[in-house]
C-alpha cells in the first residue's frame, strides 16, 4: 500500500498510511483480461470516470490516455479497472479526494461487465478505506472474501480490521494472504500487525522478508516496505542502520515523502539539524502533512527562529486544517498543551471510525493534558494496556497509566524508539522519567 498497504502486518501508517493512507492494490498485481459485448449503462459515472484530469505527470498521462480508449471502446473491464487504481493513487499523490469520487465511479462501471464484479467490488473497498470509511470497506471485503476469495481481497479485509482495532481477526485475515501469495505486500502486512502485539523481533523479520521480495518493476511499494523496515528499525534503537535502509528505499524511488520523514526525525535525534530541516522540507514539497509540518516547526524553535515556528504552527491549527489526519492533529494539540478541546474532539471523532492503539493514545494524552482525570480513568479502565511497540503509544503509556511500574516498562520501551518522535514529544518523555521513583525505572531496567 503505497505507504499502507499492509500484509500480515500495516499502520498509519501508516499512514499508511498511509496513510496512508493509503493502501492500494500494487501496481504488479495481474489484471484479468478478455473481451465483452458489454458497455457500462451509467451514464453519470462514466462522464465522471472520464472528466479529464489537469496537470502533468506520469500518472496523469496515464490516465488521460486511459479515458481516450475507453471513450473510444467503453466495454473493456481491465481498462476501467486501471483506471480506477490510477486514480487511487493520484488522489493520494495530491491529497485530492475528488479522485477517490472518480475512482468509485469506474468501479460502477467496471461492476456492469459482469466477470469484473469482484475486481469492482476490491477497488470499491479501497476508496472506502482510503477515504477512513473502514466498516464500509470491511463490508465491502466480507462480500468479497466469500465471493472470491483471493490474497489481495484477504489483505483489505485484514486492513479494515486492524483499523477497527480487531487485531485477532486482522491476523486469520492477514494469514489466509500469506497462504495465497507470500510476497512483499503479505510480508509486509503480517510485520506491521506483529509490531502492534508487541512482537518485535518477529516484526523485524517479516519486514526484511517483504524486502527482500522487492522488486525494481513496483519501485512505489520497494520503497515503501524498505521505510516500513527503517522505521521499525528506528522503534528498536537502530537508527543508524534504519539510515541506510532508507539509502536502500531511495536506491528503488527517490523522493518518496514518508521516507524522507522518517530520515529527517533520525538525522533531528542525532544532532543533525540542518539536514533534518532540508529533508522535512522535501517531504513537505511532494506531501502535506501534521507530523512533516510539526517537525519543521519543531527545528525551527530549536535553532531558535520561534517567529518561523510560530508560523508553521498556525498552519495546523487553521480552519483549512480540517481535511488533515485527524489523529495525527490531535497528537499535536495534545502534546502542545493548548486547545485541549480540540485535540479530545478530533480523537473522539477519530475513535468513531477507527480504533486501535494509536487512536486510544491520542484522547489519553488529550485527557491528561487537560486535566480530565476522572474521565482518563474511565477510559483506562475500559481498554487494556496496549502492547504496540510504537514509542509514541509507548510515550502515552509512560504518562496515564497509574501503576508505576508499568509507567517505567513503557519508558524504557518509549526511550528506546524515542528518535522517531518529535522533539516536543521527548520533552514530554523527560517529564515522564522525572515523575518516576529511581528504584522503579532501575528495575525497568534490568
Amino acid at each position: 500500500m503505497s505507504h499502507r498497504s499492509l500484509a500480515f502486518a500495516l499502520l498509519g501508517l501508516a499512514a499508511l498510511l498511509l496513510a496512508s493512507a493509503c493502501r492500494e492494490e500494487p501496481a504488479s498485481r495481474s489484471v484479468m483480461t478478455g473481451s465483452t459485448n458489454a458497455t457500462p449503462r451509467n451514464l453519470g459515472a462514466r462522464e465522471l470516470a472520464l472528466a479529464r484530469v489537469g496537470g502533468g505527470g506520469e500518472v496523469a498521462e496515464e490516465i488521460a490516455r486511459l479515458q481516450n480508449e475507453l471513450r473510444l471502446r467503453p466495454a473493456q473491464g481491465p481498462r476501467w479497472e486501471r483506471l480506477g487504481w490510477l486514480f487511487v493513487a493520484h488522489a493520494r499523490r495530491t491529497r485530492d479526494e475528488g479522485f477517490y469520487a472518480q475512482a468509485e465511479a469506474c468501479a460502477r462501471c467496471l461492476a456492469e461487465i459482469a466477470e469484473h464484479a469482484p475486481d469492482a467490488l476490491l477497488l470499491r473497498g479501497h476508496v472506502a478505506f482510503a477515504r477512513h470509511e473502514f466498516a464500509g470497506a470491511l463490508a465491502l471485503a466480507d462480500e468479497l472474501c466469500a465471493q472470491r476469495g483471493r490474497a489481495f481481497d484477504h489483505g483489505l479485509r485484514g486492513d479494515s480490521l486492524l483499523e477497527l482495532g480487531r487485531l485477532d481477526e486482522a491476523a486469520s485475515a492477514y494469514q489466509r494472504m500469506l497462504d495465497e501469495k507470500p510476497c512483499l505486500q503479505s510480508y509486509a502486512r503480517a510485520g506491521i500487525l506483529c509490531a502492534q502485539r508487541g512482537e518485535m523481533a518477529r516484526a523485524l523479520e517479516l519486514l526484511e522478508m517483504a524486502c527482500k521480495a522487492a522488486s525494481p518493476r513496483d519501485a512505489e511499494a520497494a520503497a515503501w516496505a524498505y521505510g516500513e523496515w527503517a522505521r521499525h528499525l528506528a522503534w528498536n534503537g537502530e537508527n543508524e542502520r534504519a539510515l541506510r535502509t532508507l539509502e536502500i528505499a531511495d536506491s528503488y524511488l527517490a523522493g518518496h515523502a514518508p521516507n524522507a520523514l522518517l530520515r529527517a526525525r533520525l538525522l533531528a535525534a542525532r544532532g543533525d539539524a540542518e539536514l533534518a530541516l532540508s529533508q522535512v522540507r522535501r517531504a513537505l514539497a511532494s506531501e502535506e502533512s501534521v507530523e512533516a509540518r510539526w517537525l519543521l516547526a519543531d527545528l525551527l524553535r530549536a535553532r531558535g527562529d520561534e517567529a518561523a515556528a510560530r508560523a508553521e504552527e498556525a498552519k495546523l491549527i487553521a480552519p483549512a486544517s480540517a481535511h488533515l489526519d485527524k489523529r495525527a492533529l490531535a497528537f499535536f494539540l495534545a502534546t502542545r498543551g493548548s486547545d485541549h478541546e480540540r485535540a479530545i474532539e478530533l480523537a473522539r471523532a477519530e475513535l468513531a471510525t477507527r480504533d486501535g492503539a494509536l487512536a486510544r493514545a491520542a484522547l489519553q494524552l488529550a485527557l491528561r493534558r487537560s486535566g480530565r482525570a476522572a474521565e482518563l480513568a474511565a477510559e483506562l479502565a475500559q481498554e487494556s494496556v496496549s502492547e504496540a511497540c510504537d514509542p509514541r503509544v509507548q510515550l502515552v503509556q509512560a504518562l496515564v497509566q497509574p501503576d508505576p511500574e508499568r509507567r517505567a516498562a513503557h519508558l524504557v520501551c518509549a526511550e528506546r524508539g524515542a528518535s522517531v518522535l518529535q522533539s516536543s514529544e521527548r520533552a514530554l518523555l523527560l517529564s515522564a522519567r522525572a515523575a518516576l521513583p529511581p528504584s522503579q525505572l532501575s528495575g525497568a531496567l534490568r
